[in-house]
């Protein structure tokens, strides 16, 4: 996988490793692996690491670079592969759920990034949402007892 966002190129591999690099100066900006953002995957798949989907380009939107594990379709599907999201500048994890890929491409429109999950077959839509919403309650009470 290879996507330019402002002056640097994300690289990625099936082999679970990601680069991002100042295309100016051919500097590497970050390395990291997904054994080092999820730990290890031991025997939950079949190649000793967990693998990066390598037909998508991943999306980077908002500072965020957003990653797919796992392989193409095709059984058996291996426990604990990860939709990532990882800060663009510093390599670091921001989050990650169970999401095992097999379609491909991660896109973003109007704020949502649609992703089918293989684990369910669901798709999820997945939108950056202010830290603080607001929450409101009625005003009412629950009557408990009535002595």
């Amino acid at each position: 996988m290879m996507n330019l966002a402002n002056g640097t190129l994300f690289v990625s591999g099936f082999g679970g490793d990601i680069w991002s690099i100042n295309i100016l100066s051919g500097a590497i900006n970050w390395y990291t692996n997904t054994t080092t953002l999820q730990g290890s995957s031991e025997t939950n798949t079949p190649y000793g690491v967990w693998p990066l989907w390598v037909f998508s380009n991943g999306a980077i939107a908002d500072g965020i670079l957003y990653l797919e594990e796992g392989h193409e379709y095709s059984p058996p599907l291996f426990l604990g592969a990860q939709q990532l999201a990882i800060n663009s500048t510093t390599g670091k994890l921001v989050w990650s759920i169970d999401a095992f890929d097999v379609d491909g491409l991660a896109v973003i429109a109007y704020g949502v990034m649609p992703i089918l999950n293989a684990y369910d077959n669901q798709i999820y839509g997945y939108a950056w949402v202010p830290a603080k919403l607001p929450l409101y309650s009625p005003s009412v009470g629950v009557t408990t007892s009535t002595r």
